[in-house]
Order: C-alpha cells, then structure tokens, then sequence
C-alpha cells in the first residue's frame, strides 16, 4: 500500500536527519510501532524530500506493527502499486501484473515453460537436476527463458520499469518450486516423498535473477491460475 505523509522542513533549531523526520511522520500516520526504510528509499530520501517540500508518497509493506517504506515518491505521483502474479506449469507459465491497492490487472502475458526440454513430467526433471549442473540448468530455464522475458514483455506493454513491481506471487507445484529456487529434489520423487518446503514467504526476487524492486520478495503461494476469475489479490499481496 502508500501513504502520504507531510513533514516540515528543517532549520537551523531542527535539525533531525531526514530518515528520523520520514520515520516520525510515518508512526504518526500509521500507527507503526517500528519504521524503517530499505536501503533502495534511502538513497533517493534527501533528492524526493527537498524536490517535493517535505511532502511525499512512501510505498510500504506492513508487518505485525512495523511498516518498511519501499520507496519514496512525489505526493501526485499516481504509479500504481504493482505486484507480480505466476502460475509456473510444468509445460507453461502465465502471468498478470496487478495493482496491489484496487486488484485491478494491468497486463497479462504466457509462454511456454522452458525446461520441458529436460523432461516432460516433474520425474524426469527431477533427475536432470541430479546430474551435475542440472540444478543450474532447470533454474535457468524457469527463470531467464520463462519468467524474466514475460515479465520484460508486460512491463514494456504498460511503459513501466520492472523495479515498480513491489512484490511476486508465484504458484507451481511441489517440483516446480523446489526447481525454481535450486533446491534439492529428490527426495519428493523418493519414499516417503518429504519436500524441503511447501511454503515460503521470505525469498528476495533478485537472489532468484528476477529483477524487480530491489527488496521485491517473493511468495509460494496456493494455486493463483483462476486468479482473473476472481480474489487473490488480498490472499498474496496482504502485507502490501
């Protein structure tokens, strides 16, 4: 979500650092008991604040009682709050951009997914990422051939940059996720059939090569492929 908060300018009798001064007015605001800023905001603080009066739009992600400001924005900036939503098949992958604050889709796009090349059925796949560098390979081929060209092609469709997308949601099967993030998989294809993980929601998107806002992360979600249908956007973007 965004909130807009207006703040007064310092002075020679105040001179509080600006992230203290943006934390103060973001409490204030909110309710938080804890704010802080990714370092992504930061950077770009003191150049927003002073361009725009000490009055500004922060993207931000709440947790329990803290709130992370993800960006910095002008107080009329109206970018939407974007979030990313895959449906990783084993034979394709589609996706929607969505704006988190009204669930509206702004983009949809699909391909086909890239490593059924080393197999058809999660079995095979499961024994090509066995052999060495087969973990690599599968993970490239979800990531750099599936998902990250899609993602370009519905960030280009809307005139958007990929570092506007806050959040990924992402649905795929047991197999697909442990191949998507690397992980070990053979034991879901052996007895007693145990996963590493069957949900995760702590992944940033740039430690899998998907650029999107640098402190993007992503979730493993329950099946998202009726998302146009209907109401998942509270389910996988809730923190938003």
């Amino acid at each position: 979500s965004s909130v807009t908060v207006a703040m007064d300018a310092p002075t020679v009798d105040d001179t509080m650092p600006d992230n203290e001064r943006l934390i103060w007015a973001i409490q204030a605001a909110t309710g938080a008991e804890k704010v802080t800023l990714c370092f992504f905001a930061l950077k770009k603080l003191a150049r927003v604040l002073r361009e725009n009066d000490f009055n500004v739009r922060c993207v931000i992600e709440t947790a329990g009682d803290t709130v992370n400001v993800l960006d910095v924005l002008p107080p009329d900036d109206d970018t939407p709050i974007i979030g990313l939503v895959v449906d990783l098949g084993t034979t394709s992958v589609a996706a929607l951009l969505v704006d988190m604050e009204n669930g509206a889709v702004l983009a949809k796009g699909s391909t086909g997914n890239g490593q059924i090349r080393y197999g058809a059925d999660v079995i095979n796949r499961i024994i090509e990422s066995g052999r060495e560098g087969g973990s690599e390979r599968l993970q490239h081929a979800a990531v750099m051939e599936s998902i990250r060209p899609v993602v370009l092609q519905m960030c280009k469709s809307i005139d958007i940059n990929p570092n506007q997308i806050y959040r990924m949601s992402l649905a795929g099967n047991t197999t697909m996720n442990h191949l998507l993030l690397g992980v070990y998989a053979e034991p879901v294809r052996m007895e007693p059939y145990i996963p590493t993980f069957f949900h995760c929601d702590d992944i940033r998107t740039a430690s899998l090569r998907i650029y999107l806002h640098p402190e993007a992360k992503l979730i493993l979600a329950p099946n998202i492929g009726s998302y146009v249908g209907g109401d998942i956007t509270a389910g996988a973007f809730a923190s938003m």
